[in-house]
C-alpha cells in the first residue's frame, strides 16, 4: 500500500532524492540504521538523519514530513 503512495511522492517533488533498499538483502543497512519496522522512511539532511516515521504514509503526508 506505501509504494504506490512513495512512488507518487517522489514523482511529485523532485527537488529530494528518493530511495529505497530491500531490508533482507541489506541486512547491514538495515542493522545500521537500526530499522526495526517495515516501512521505514528516514529524512537525511546533508548525509545526518533529522527525522523517521514507522508506518506507511499518503503522498501528501510524505510531502509534509520532509517539510517541501
Amino acid at each position: 500500500a506505501y509504494a504506490p503512495e512513495y512512488e507518487k511522492a517522489s514523482l511529485q517533488n523532485q527537488s529530494a532524492v528518493f530511495l529505497k533498499i530491500n531490508t533482507e538483502s541489506e541486512q547491514q543497512i538495515s542493522a545500521e540504521y537500526g530499522i526495526r519496522g517495515i516501512p521505514c522512511t528516514i529524512l537525511f539532511k546533508n548525509g545526518k538523519e533529522v527525522r523517521r516515521q514507522s508506518g506507511a504514509m499518503s503522498a501528501e503526508q510524505i510531502k509534509q514530513f520532509i517539510g517541501v
